[in-house]
């Protein structure tokens, strides 16, 4: 059984050194090792060239699914590869998508705390908006909810943790936070990509032996969470999913019903 992740949430893994990796790493599939990806990251001049190691970007990157070490060597999982694809053409949806891996992830993976940790502090800020940003009283929220949740005494989450998180949140476009750094508020929208992921994730949770998923008022709320956006913004972006991708589909038969007939991410390259 694998062992539960800590609470943490590496303040290493900013948007730069994340964008400048992946774009490093898609330049070969065949793998390359750490010393090969700092002499590219120098003749690039990267940002990456402030680092003397890349270990924690590393560490992070595999725990949310983007790459995968075989000995010295790292790679782009299949959803890398499709992250580092979109990120070459559209470089502001990276950070939309990695928000999306650190807070849906402990959906899937009950051992991947730091995303519990993540979606804990999205939550709290999404239910309190407008709010202004105190790291000190986001670690204290985490730290009573998950002594509570997980019957552990030593929860190790700090500023410095509350920091990895908001590094990707003030990333996201449009903004909703601020340009003080001071103020979170819910996004009036979000780029569809985000939001379609989103419809696919709450279709993989909810739908059973089910075809379809009734978008009853609790799901809505759901994904305007995941999302952060207004409640108000859901209606129009379903109908801009529904035209714009044919694997979603609305069945309009005693209250809406979303139906997936696809559920990979290939519809990000399109």
């Amino acid at each position: 059984m694998a062992k539960a992740s800590g609470f943490h949430v590496r303040h290493d893994l900013q948007p730069v050194f994340t964008y400048e990796l992946l774009m490093l790493l898609n330049a070969s599939h065949d793998g390359q090792t750490e010393e090969m990806l700092q002499e590219s990251a120098q003749l690039q001049g990267y940002t990456l060239r402030q680092r003397k190691d890349y270990g924690k970007l590393f560490n992070s990157l595999e725990d949310l699914g983007v790459i995968v070490k075989q000995h010295k060597t790292i790679m782009l999982t299949p959803i890398g590869q499709i992250i580092a694809e979109v990120g070459l053409f559209q470089r502001h949806l990276l950070p939309e998508i990695i928000h999306f891996l650190y807070y849906t992830l402990f959906e899937t993976d009950k051992n991947a705390r730091f995303s519990w940790s993540y979606r804990t502090v999205c939550n709290h800020l999404w239910m309190t908006a407008p709010a202004t940003l105190n790291r000190d009283r986001l670690v204290n929220i985490v730290v009573q909810n998950a002594t509570s949740e997980f019957d552990e005494t030593s929860i190790s989450f700090s500023t410095q943790s509350v920091m990895g998180i908001l590094y990707w949140i003030e990333s996201l476009h449009p903004n909703c936070i601020d340009a003080s750094g001071r103020l979170f508020t819910r996004r009036l929208y979000c780029p569809i990509e985000i939001f379609t992921l989103a419809l696919q994730h709450i279709f993989q949770r909810y739908r059973g032996e089910g075809m379809s998923v009734l978008l009853i008022p609790e799901i809505r709320q759901e994904v305007c969470q995941i999302c952060l956006i207004v409640p108000e913004a859901f209606q129009e972006m379903l109908e801009q999913a529904e035209t714009s991708f044919d694997h979603i589909q609305i069945r309009r038969e005693r209250g809406e019903r979303l139906v997936v007939t696809n559920l990979d991410w290939n519809f990000l390259k399109e």
